[in-house]
């Protein structure tokens, strides 16, 4: 989940795109947003 107020992300999501080997943080802040 992202932390609306600061824009954070928790450590679950990182985790996950880590996993899927995602790196570019645009794509990243996508992937997040796509789960919602």
């Amino acid at each position: 989940m992202v932390c609306a107020k600061h824009g954070h992300v928790l450590r679950k999501e990182l985790t996950y795109l880590e996993r899927k080997g995602e790196r570019d943080p645009v794509a990243v802040e996508r992937a997040i947003i796509d789960q919602f």
